[in-house]
């Protein structure tokens, strides 16, 4: 019997970055992939940091940045088991719910 899938082409960003462990003050690269395309080079080291730093980590540089485009499948059943159903919110109360703000939500109302 076919098995019912939902499918989704995401393009990612891997980026390298030099980062410093401030404590034992070593310098390393960490390579993080992050949603998302980022023309703005601002915004892309705003979302470095903010999947990479912690109190004792922080970031220096970005070396590299790459574009990466991704297929990503699961069955339905996981799907529902794993998704957060938003049936009935507004733009507002959904981007609250996923820490964003409405303008930065790409979603269709339902």
């Amino acid at each position: 019997m076919r098995k019912p899938i939902i499918s989704r082409t995401m393009v990612t960003t891997e980026v390298t970055a030099k980062c410093i462990d401030v404590e034992s003050e070593e310098v390393f690269e960490n390579v993080q992939e992050i949603p998302r395309t980022y023309k703005d080079a601002k915004k892309l080291e705003k979302a470095v940091r903010e999947a990479v730093e912690t109190d004792r980590v922080k970031v220096v540089k970005i070396l590299r940045a790459v574009e990466r485009k991704h297929l990503y499948a699961m069955s339905e059943q996981t799907f529902i088991n794993n998704a957060q159903e938003i049936s009935g919110y507004s733009a507002a109360e959904t981007a609250k719910l996923f820490g964003t703000t409405p303008e930065e939500l790409e979603i269709e109302n339902v």
